[in-house]
């Protein structure tokens, strides 16, 4: 399944048994517009964008149907709505959100805790989020410190890569390296989370 997340009105989404043919749905539970999408747990959760419904649609992978209907609206968990999602097998399996002012993690995509960010955290702006070695890492639009790492299954983050003067809006792990992506085409990579290097794509 894959979320849109290019229309703001209509809430819509795509699924796809063959990554080939696409079949185009309209999630009505939520106001918000659908931004990212992650798996684990037997669930699929699109991250929304809503600010009074549910921040999260889930959907129990023990249902074959995706369509519309299916999927469950969480409690909303911030007044900002959710920017970015990732599922990691830390502690036996949990989602864990970036939206509003802080993180929010999960096992099943419906019950959230919310973990506020203080300090120099608050205007890291997290956009992207990635799990690789055990580790949360995500992306943020702070030009001080674009990139921010949790251990803990996202219950504290500390910041890195600072000084670089710009911000980063996605982030992917490969299976060995993390890279996060600017709208301008820079990027940042690191094996390990803790140290990043800087460089441009073609």
């Amino acid at each position: 399944a894959s979320g849109n997340p290019t229309d703001s009105k209509t809430h819509k989404f795509q699924y796809s048994t063959d990554g080939i043919g696409w079949t185009e749905e309209n999630a009505s539970q939520t106001n918000g517009r659908l931004i990212d999408i992650a798996y684990g747990n037997g669930y699929l959760v699109m991250a929304a964008s809503s600010k009074s419904s549910g921040s999260t649609l889930n959907r129990n992978q023990t249902k074959d149907d995706v369509t519309s209907p299916y999927w469950l609206p969480s409690n909303p968990v911030t007044n900002q709505g959710f920017q970015g999602i990732v599922f990691g097998d830390y502690d036996g399996g949990r989602f864990v959100a970036l939206g509003g002012s802080g993180s929010h993690n999960s096992s099943n995509g419906l019950d959230w805790t919310s973990v506020r960010m203080s300090g120099e955290l608050v205007s890291f702006a997290g956009l992207g989020i990635a799990y690789g070695k055990g580790k949360f890492v995500a992306a943020g639009q702070s030009t001080e410190t674009p990139i921010a790492v949790s251990a803990d299954g996202g219950e504290t983050w500390a910041l890195k890569a600072g000084g670089l003067g710009k911000g980063f809006q996605r982030i992917a792990y490969n299976g060995s390296r993390f890279l996060a992506m600017a709208n301008n085409g820079d990027c940042l990579y690191s094996d390990d989370a803790d140290y990043w290097y800087g460089g441009t794509t073609p």
